[in-house]
């Protein structure tokens, strides 16, 4: 069982290269690195000490406005980065177990990977690169509701730690997408989130290892051709906005895709009021078993879609944080954070993720996120 402390001392080893990595450890590493990261943003680095050993960096440099609570997401990346490595090593016949560096924000994370003769692969370890971001439409809920033993096996997967809400009628539906294109009107007019947007779509490759491919946006073309011509610059951006930029985005990213859906979930903690560092580790726990959840998700035949802008700029809102020297967008994350405790009857601080979920209504084109070649992931101590 994978353990959680902080990190102990240690007598300085030099690190690996890929040429000197144990066969193993490289196998257990190629597949964990598949992990969900916010935008293929992949915020970690391997340092490799021995066939057993492996200190995981999180990188919290250059982060955007979507990195929300202190960079709260690359917590919870790195919690489900440790949940990739727990079950690849699992495949190969070992254990994971893993101290992680005490503070509100770890950036080390010591884990050993030992050989026993007891560990059974886990079986969701089939899945580990077929999971993904699934932005196109699904069966929606009148269709095709979620069965009671699929909402039972994702309820399981969550644990103890993590409580989740479901969302299913059409009515609960309308409104969280209502607050979803909220979202997308606040981060379409804030100058900040633009520059992110230009650096996270790929335009031109199908599979981008660094990016979000264009083609994977679940965007019909011509939308995705004004997108490309507004991504220009900012002017150009805000001329689309007047000219209805925003009703057509929130129309096909959030009204028809959320009302289309078998169901919306929200997930939070079970535990309130923690201190910052408690909450550090209490968010890379949650990030563990969200992977775990996306996994069993995507072993049951489902296609899962985050929808943390709406958490990320409601939390914003209720903590009346200038995220942009905008007017505008700051009046719409305080009407998104009104419309987010009407909704949930609570505020954002415990909410750790949320989506949409249901079973794809075709198959998914051949366009998707892949990840960093291992060999660019491995660093020198």
């Amino acid at each position: 069982m994978a353990t959680a402390q902080p990190a102990g001392s240690r007598e300085a080893q030099p690190a690996m290269t890929v040429a000197q990595i144990d066969p193993v450890l490289e196998r257990i590493l190629d597949d964990a690195r598949w992990a969900p990261s916010g935008d293929n943003a992949q915020p970690w680095r391997f340092e490799i000490r021995s066939a057993t050993e492996v200190i995981v960096h999180l990188n919290y440099e250059n982060l955007s406005v979507y990195e929300f609570r202190d960079a709260e997401p690359v917590r919870l990346s790195g919690g489900m980065l440790l949940e990739s490595m727990r079950i690849a090593a699992s495949a190969q016949g070992r254990t994971a177990s893993w101290q992680i560096e005490s503070g509100d924000r770890p950036s080390r994370i010591t884990v050993h990977f030992f050989p026993s003769h007891e560990v059974i692969a886990d079986p969701l370890y089939r899945h580990l690169r077929e999971r993904s971001v699934n932005r196109w439409p699904y069966t929606p809920h009148e269709q095709r509701p979620l069965q009671p033993e699929e909402r039972a096996a994702l309820d399981a997967a969550l644990g103890d730690t993590l409580a989740i809400a479901w969302y299913c009628t059409a009515e609960e539906r309308r409104r969280f997408a209502n607050l979803s294109a909220l979202a997308t009107a606040v981060r379409l007019s804030t100058p900040e989130t633009f520059v992110t947007h230009q650096g996270i779509i790929d335009w031109e490759q199908k599979l981008s290892p660094t990016k979000i491919p264009a083609c994977a946006l679940g965007l019909d073309r011509p939308t995705l051709m004004g997108m490309r011509l507004g991504m220009k610059s900012w002017q150009l951006t805000r001329l689309m906005n007047r000219l209805g930029g925003i009703t057509m985005a929130a129309g096909q990213m959030d009204h028809k895709p959320i009302n289309g859906s078998a169901a919306v979930f929200a997930i939070h903690l079970r535990a309130s009021g923690l201190p910052l560092d408690a909450r550090a580790s209490a968010v890379i726990e949650a990030g563990r078993c969200i992977q775990r959840f996306w996994l069993t998700a995507t072993s049951l035949g489902l296609a899962m879609q985050p929808a943390l802008a709406v958490l990320i700029f409601a939390d914003y809102g209720e903590q009346e944080i200038k995220f942009t020297g905008d007017a505008g967008p700051l009046r719409q994350a305080a009407a998104l954070a009104t419309g987010f405790k009407t909704f949930f009857q609570k505020g954002t601080s415990d909410f750790v993720f949320m989506g949409r979920i249901g079973k794809p209504a075709a198959a998914q084109p051949a366009c998707r996120s892949v990840r960093r070649p291992l060999a660019e992931l491995v660093v020198a101590g």
